[in-house]
Formats: structure tokens, C-alpha cells, sequence
């Protein structure tokens, strides 16, 4: 990737892609990026416990029919 840098308001930019980026990151960028990463823990984590539930459901399901079948023999 090649970059070029320009000097605006003391501060070194980069141009890539016809966006400039400051070499060093804001607070709202550090904001933004640490709110995707919580949101993407946290689906994380839900779609975990819902796993773990719907494997729960399904072991209790299998054993409730194992001794429906075993009453349906007698």
C-alpha cells in the first residue's frame, strides 16, 4: 500500500484511499472500535449460552424418549 504523507495542522496525515488518516487515533475512533468489540462479545456470549440451552433441550427431548419407548414395549 502506498502512502503519502501531508502536513496539516502539525500533524502527520496519511492519504489512503482518498481518506485521510491521522497517524495517531482519536478518542472517537478508540470509542467506536472498543463499542464493536463489546458488541461482538456480547453476541458472542448469547449465541453461547443459546447453544448450551438448545443442547440442554435436546439431551432432556432424547431421554424423554428413550423412556417413552421403553413404556411403549411393556
Amino acid at each position: 500500500m502506498e502512502e503519502n504523507e501531508y502536513k496539516d495542522n502539525e500533524k502527520v496525515l496519511y492519504k489512503t484511499k482518498g481518506k485521510l488518516l491521522s497517524k495517531e487515533p482519536e478518542e472517537a475512533d478508540l470509542f467506536v472500535t472498543e463499542g464493536i468489540e463489546l458488541i461482538i462479545a456480547i453476541v458472542i456470549l448469547v449465541c453461547g449460552i443459546a447453544y448450551i440451552v438448545s443442547e440442554t433441550i435436546i439431551s432432556k427431548l432424547e431421554a424423554m424418549s428413550a423412556v417413552t419407548k421403553i413404556f411403549l414395549k411393556r
